[in-house]
């Protein structure tokens, strides 16, 4: 087991490098503020056998750190890109991010092209995008996961009221039968939608309906947001299909909240990895002014982003990603 330096422009920034390059099982053993407000970590790339292997390495890691000061964390930009940093750093984002799109932009400023307008160009590249696949003749089945209050039912609403502007028939339905307010709200977004509504006391039941569910191309599933029953409840049904001749998939998307905090969005990726899930939907992007941590989480656990949600309106406040809305959020802290 070895002890890693690990340094960024504050605590948060130093933590996602360490994430980034020793994984989720890197351990912190102390750390060092410095002036400038950088901080160093020293980062063990393993699991300590026990308390006494933990302290011999809190030791060596406080000898490591001590044997010399902590620099600044801050790299000189090259001319023309201090606007980029300065944008960048208003919405939330990383040092690590801000050092990648600011060098990319210095090699290209050349082109004569406005440094943010390049900026926008390389946020586009950064971001990974969930692609469609859909299947002829099938009934998609998509189930929304995440944890209580992040927005899952409003954006079953918004997607179901996408696919049935494109002609699809859409179905609604929800394992969270025993919340009587979950259930109604469904059901009054299924008359908006004109959308039939299941009601489910398990994933598994669903696949009892598709005598119900012919001719169905979507079916949109919510969740109870209990992380550890969603991900069981999901892998049933998936097992139960497998057994038919049922012309169904079934397709998870995680729920992240942008206004929640980077261990929550660490807990419902962690917690839903068994689901192997196809992408993500990142909402309450209106109720903060730094959005990037949330799209740089999707980002370091390698999770495509499907759709972006910005406000109550179903029809207008639901964005599919793209490289112009990560470059807006990223840039000016808004959807245009």
């Amino acid at each position: 087991m070895q002890i890693h330096e690990v340094e960024g422009n504050n605590m948060r920034d130093a933590l996602e490098r360490a994430r980034s390059v020793h994984g989720d099982g890197a351990i912190v053993l102390t750390h060092r503020s410095a002036r400038d407000g950088g901080v160093t970590l020293a980062v063990a790339d393993g699991t300590p056998g026990g308390a006494r292997e933990l302290e011999h390495l809190r030791s060596e890691a406080r000898g490591l750190l001590g044997k010399r000061r902590a620099p600044s964390r801050r790299r000189p930009r090259a001319p023309g890109t201090e606007d980029v940093e300065r944008v960048m750093r208003a919405t939330g984002a990383s040092q690590v991010l801000i050092d990648r799109v600011a060098e990319a932009v210095a090699g290209r400023l050349p082109e004569g092209t406005h440094p943010l307008d390049l900026a926008a160009e390389e946020i586009g590249l950064v971001f990974p995008v969930a692609k469609a696949r859909r299947t002829p003749g099938t009934t998609s089945v998509f189930a929304f996961v995440g944890h209580t209050g992040v927005g899952k039912t409003t954006s079953i609403a918004k997607l179901g009221a996408r696919f049935v502007r494109a002609g699809k028939r859409v179905a609604l339905a929800t394992i969270d039968a025993g919340s009587v307010g979950a259930v109604e709200r469904l059901r009054a977004y299924g008359e908006i939608l004109r959308a039939p509504v299941f009601a489910l006391r398990d994933a598994a039941q669903l696949a009892l309906e598709l005598d119900f569910l012919a001719g169905i191309d979507v079916v949109l599933l919510d969740t109870t947001g209990d992380l550890a029953r969603d991900t069981r409840e999901i892998g049933e049904l998936r097992e139960v299909l497998s057994r038919t001749q049922a012309n169904v998939t079934v397709e998870t998307y995680l729920v992240l909240s942008a206004v929640g905090s980077l261990a929550a969005l660490d807990g419902v990726t962690s917690a839903t990895r068994d689901l192997q899930p196809a992408g993500c939907v990142i909402t309450k992007l209106d109720e903060t002014p730094v959005p990037t941590p949330a799209l740089e989480h999707a980002m370091h656990v390698r999770l495509p982003i499907a759709f972006l949600s910005d406000g109550p309106d179903i029809a207008r406040n639901f964005h599919r990603a793209t490289a112009d809305t990560f470059a807006d959020l990223i840039l000016r802290g808004k959807i245009s």
